[in-house]
């Protein structure tokens, strides 16, 4: 029988080695564990620096984001830390709008102790201003498109300090007050205020002077816009807004509106001005009628309630407009004129921004059939425009000396009122038969298909929305004047720029209440949806 063990036999128990090709095993051990010991020093102190030889180079830049080039491949963007292998390099650091820095080293390659100690360089570059003009400009459209980011307003500011000419101060002045559309909250009328003073204050610290320049300035807008205090109240924290609502500036300033607003509403021609049958214009298949002038009350009021949807006047002059948006069939003669808008030609469109990639969508070469009626829709505001300008040669052998183009938002609004004032529909208080949303729908409507307003004007609610020339402001109806003429497109400074043009009229896919006439939407330039194409404006032409 094999005999049980215990407890004190597995402690007594002993593991004894064998030599190995006569080597006892305390040698052999020994040599094991030393190689097993130089592995891991050469794994830790030598092979990253054989493997990854080279500098670790930080590259800060002023201002950030700058693309990083290291012998001609994308490195990375600022602030970075690329690792740049041993030997000559160039180095080249761009930004658009900002001259371009290059730079030719000798970077080393240390190998002992890089994982713990890697060479390291810092590169601290501050860009050159080389396009003033193009950075203005895409500053202003980059606030506008990131609300969310007011710091892009200092930094341009800050940028711009000491690279121009003093000659250029007043421009920057004028790209901070564009910035002034695009505020509608603390956070960004605060960054607003601290370019502002940064810009008169030379980037130091802001003196009495400078201060005074400030108040200046201010003043200069509260006198241009009636309705300034008004959108202080807006943008303002809290509990400065409360104590401006309780000084006699403000009571005087919102009585003043008030009181302007019921003689608006009071005002004669709140009947339809249905123009005469002579004043009717086809052209290429499309419908054209006049619209008399007048004086438009846009907006909504709201009484005790300051909204960016502000009433103002706008004084409007006569111009034709289409009776319907513009169809499949007239765009697809525009395509046949012009190869270079077909959806053959997406991938140039798209490189050049004038399309996103829905552009056409629900087209091949041509729409589909039985489409022939329906309005265009996934088409950009580039794209609209281009159909104008084709259209001017449609238009020129009927209404020579007129000009066709995208409607601005006043005119819009004026044309789908239809002479009507304070109501919500293009037919007056009710939607009536004057919208396309009902349970089922899927889709637009042929064009023409809803009853007519007071101008004789179809599909003015619902549809599909329609571009407009204007660009976005969220607070732009907060920046106007009592006075119709000075709010008129003529006069007044329309929206000199921004990230989203304005859209009007609701689509067949929105309630009916939210397809009132004072509703306002936006989309990039570029952007194209199904639920969203245009009519055309017939203008005099400017000399």
């Amino acid at each position: 029988m094999r005999k049980k063990s215990n407890s004190n036999d597995i402690h007594e128990a002993r593991v004894k080695l064998k030599p190995v090709f006569g080597i006892k095993p305390g040698t052999y051990l020994t040599v094991i564990y030393t190689c097993i010991l130089i592995f891991v020093l050469y794994i830790m102190l030598f092979y990253p620096g054989i493997r990854r030889r080279g500098t670790y180079i930080r590259i800060n830049t002023f201002p950030p984001g700058a693309s990083v080039l290291v012998d001609g491949i994308y490195a990375g963007s600022t602030p970075c830390e690329i690792l740049v292998k041993m030997g000559r390099r160039k180095i080249i650091v761009k930004k658009p709008f900002y001259k371009t820095e290059e730079t030719q080293d000798l970077f080393g390659g240390r190998i002992f102790v890089t994982l713990f100690f890697p060479p390291r360089a810092v590169y601290e570059i501050r860009l050159k201003v080389e396009d003033r003009a193009s950075l203005l400009s895409h500053s202003l459209s980059n606030f506008a498109a990131n609300p969310h980011i007011p710091e892009i307003l200092t930094e341009t500011v800050y940028a711009l300090y000491n690279q121009s000419e003093q000659t250029f101060k007043e421009e920057m002045f004028t790209f901070l007050d564009n910035a002034k559309y695009f505020v509608s909250n603390t956070y960004q009328v605060n960054e607003l205020v601290h370019a502002l003073s940064m810009l008169e204050a030379d980037v130091q610290i802001l003196t009495p002077s400078g201060m005074i320049g400030i108040v200046n300035k201010i003043i200069q807008v509260k006198e241009k816009y009636d309705t300034f205090p008004l959108w202080l109240i807006l943008v303002l924290p809290d509990y400065l807004a409360n104590k401006l609502t309780e000084t006699d500036w403000l009571k005087s300033t919102y009585m003043s509106y008030a009181s302007h607003y019921r003689k608006w509403i009071s005002s004669p021609g709140t009947e339809h001005k249905i123009p005469h049958s002579s004043d009717a214009y086809r052209i290429s298949g499309l419908n054209f009628l006049s619209v008399p002038g007048g004086t438009l009350i846009k907006g909504k009021f709201n009484e005790n309630v300051i909204n960016p949807l502000l009433v103002h006047p706008v004084l409007i002059d006569p111009f034709i407009i289409s009776e319907t948006e513009v169809p499949n069939i007239l765009f697809k003669k525009f395509l046949d004129e012009n190869p270079y808008w077909k959806k053959s030609n997406l991938d140039k469109l798209l490189k050049e921004n004038l399309v996103s990639e829905t552009y056409l969508s629900s087209w091949g070469d041509i729409y589909p059939t039985d489409e022939d009626k329906l309005p265009v829709v996934n088409v950009s505001f580039h794209a609209a425009l281009a159909f104008c300008q084709w259209f001017n040669g449609q238009a020129f052998s009927i209404l020579s000396g007129y000009e066709a183009r995208l409607p601005y938002e006043s005119e819009w609004e004026w044309a789908a009122r239809g002479g009507l004032k304070e109501m919500p529909y293009p037919l007056g208080n009710s939607p009536g038969n004057a919208c396309f949303f009902k349970k089922g729908i899927d889709g637009p409507q042929k064009v023409g298909s809803t009853e007519a307003n007071g101008y004789r004007l179809k599909d003015m609610s619902g549809n599909v929305w329609e571009w407009c020339l204007d660009w976005y402001s969220p607070v732009g109806y907060l920046f106007s004047s009592w006075h119709a003429e000075k709010n008129s497109i003529r006069n007044t400074d329309l929206v000199p720029q921004g990230s989203e043009k304005v859209i009007r009229g609701g689509a067949w896919a929105n309630e009916k209440e939210l397809l009132k006439l004072h509703v306002r939407g936006s989309q990039p330039p570029s952007w194209c949806t199904p639920y969203l194409g245009f009519r055309i404006v017939l203008s005099r032409r400017t000399l």
